[in-house]
């Protein structure tokens, strides 16, 4: 009988799932060339917040994703489906994220960068410095406490330990 995910919001991806399987057999986590890029948004809104805040949340090898992290899942996949589903992002929702390296916009540092999910129903005052599959996600700027989107990577290194008891 297969596992029920349906159990789980989508918060947890299936990949989650088989990390919390392989957690309990003493396996900690995945090697490296078994991970894939993979997304999550922390559960508090953050105005300012530090590199580690994803780590923190979602353990290591999470970092705050970039703008470009998402434009390449979309280039591999060619839809923002995965992305969705992995992040939990639903129509209207925000979250913050970097471009190129950047949290706020240098010309007007009062503005920190953010992804909002519009469906293709951008309002008229946003923003958008980019946009994916004709503004379906936007990347806009503004002020405020905002969740953040973090990622972790294919690049991330991931070793397979024992558990102590198990030695």
């Amino acid at each position: 009988m297969p596992f029920p995910c349906s159990l789980f919001f989508t918060r947890i991806s299936a990949a989650r799932v088989a990390l919390l399987f392989l957690s309990l057999c003493g396996i900690a986590t995945l090697p490296a060339q078994a991970a894939e890029a993979s997304f999550a948004i922390t559960r508090s809104a953050h105005e300012t917040y530090s590199k580690s805040v994803c780590a923190s949340e979602f353990g290591k090898g999470y970092r705050v994703a970039d703008w470009r992290d998402i434009e390449a899942q979309y280039r591999e996949t060619g839809s923002l489906d995965k992305f969705f589903f992995q992040s939990g992002l639903k129509p209207g929702s925000t979250a913050q994220v970097m471009l190129d390296g950047e949290p706020r916009v240098r010309k007007d540092p009062d503005r920190i960068f953010f992804i909002e999910r519009h469906d293709g129903r951008k309002p008229s005052y946003f923003l958008a410095h980019a946009q994916i599959n004709r503004n379906q996600l936007s990347l806009g700027s503004w002020s405020g406490a905002r969740p953040v989107l973090c990622v972790r990577t294919a690049e991330a290194s991931f070793a397979i330990t024992r558990s102590a008891h198990e030695t």
